[in-house]
């Protein structure tokens, strides 16, 4: 076992039993929500850089706050899930949010909306695929 001298900055150990309150919840929520956030916009720098181009820090967090309250309302719950719309959003300038037969795919029983999502996104590469090989090589 390790110990660790306390920080003489921290208040002092009050005793008895650890409680984390209601606020200190709230706060954890907030930090590993704006992490997941900056982690999406830097996949969206990565996997869409033309996309997203020269855009702001600022510009990029927004879009990914209102990507990420849109998919929650669809009922996506992991990150890779948000990263997956927040590209479609992205792609499509947030179309895709009132796009009725994608709503309805991700809502369909069989799977959650975050394996349907994966599905999609599986399909959808698989079929640009095809159509790049049917074009041929480059020239």
């Amino acid at each position: 076992m390790r110990r660790v001298v306390a920080d003489p900055a921290f208040p002092p150990d009050p005793g008895g039993v650890l409680t984390i309150g209601s606020e200190q919840i709230e706060a954890l929520a907030a930090r590993r929500l704006t992490a997941s956030h900056r982690r999406i916009a830097a996949y969206l720098r990565e996997a869409a850089a033309s996309d997203v181009g020269t855009a702001s820090d600022t510009a990029l967090h927004e879009h990914v706050v209102i990507s990420d309250r849109v998919g929650r309302h669809l009922g996506l719950a992991g990150e890779a899930a948000q990263c997956r719309w927040a590209l479609l959003m992205l792609l499509s300038q947030g179309r895709i949010a009132g796009h009725e037969p994608t709503r309805a795919y991700l809502a369909q029983d069989g799977d959650s909306p975050d394996g349907h999502l994966r599905r999609l996104f599986d399909l959808t590469i698989a079929a640009m695929g095809e159509a790049r090989d049917a074009r041929g090589p480059h020239r």
